[in-house]
């Protein structure tokens, strides 16, 4: 999307998101797409206030969400999806165990003074 410009959840080779997924090695056919100026949370809001994209993350089948961010462009820079999934069982190993101490937080912008913890 981010090299083509086309904000779609129908890919230029006439793929799906069933596709797109299984390109990453994962089994996922619930896409969110969206185009926003960068900032993570206004992202969000644009999800939340989409009837569509909302049911689509709150959806209880849903247990997996995975996201990707590509950094183009003005005047919409910025380019994320979202895949969910159902999995029977899910990879828990990068969360700490009980009394460890989290991991250090995740940059999830080009500005390092916003961040996901």
């Amino acid at each position: 999307m981010g090299t083509s410009g086309r904000l779609n959840h129908i890919g230029s080779d006439g793929s799906n998101p069933c596709d797109h997924a299984k390109r990453f090695g994962v089994e996922a056919c619930s896409e969110n797409v969206a185009r926003t100026r960068g900032d993570p949370t206004e992202t969000r809001i644009v999800y939340q206030k989409s009837f569509a994209h909302c049911m689509a993350m709150m959806n209880k089948a849903y247990n997996v969400i995975g996201v990707g961010v590509y950094y183009g462009k003005n005047p919409y820079p910025t380019y994320w999806a979202q895949l969910h999934h159902k999995a029977d069982k899910v990879d828990s190993s990068c969360h700490p165990a009980p009394g460890e101490i989290p991991p250090a937080p995740l940059y999830t912008t080009r500005d390092p003074s916003t961040v996901v913890t």
